[in-house]
């Protein structure tokens, strides 16, 4: 079981940084987003159910779920802009 979810955790890595890949403009700064990311995944067992992580500016916001709606309503282009630095914590 511990693997299965180590395995998941590695693939949403992997696709979390082919996102970085694509809104970071430099190397060190992908570097950056990525090593604080390793940290959040090391503290995903301490964080609350339905919350996401969302990295703006180099700094790592957590919106709760159902704070999505207002968001969108403010801005419709929201999840668009920042769909790929989405990390949605679930619990099985």
């Amino acid at each position: 079981e511990k693997g299965i979810k180590e395995e998941e955790r590695e693939k949403k890595f992997g696709e979390f940084l082919e996102e970085i890949e694509k809104v970071s403009s430099t190397k060190e700064e992908r570097r950056h987003v990525a090593e604080t990311y390793k940290q959040y995944l090391k503290t995903l067992a301490k964080s609350e159910r339905g919350t996401y992580l969302v990295f703006l500016n180099d700094k790592r916001k957590a919106i709760k779920r159902t704070d999505i709606p207002k968001l969108l309503e403010e801005d419709p282009e929201f999840y668009e802009t920042y769909k790929g630095l989405f990390t949605k914590k679930t619990r099985d």
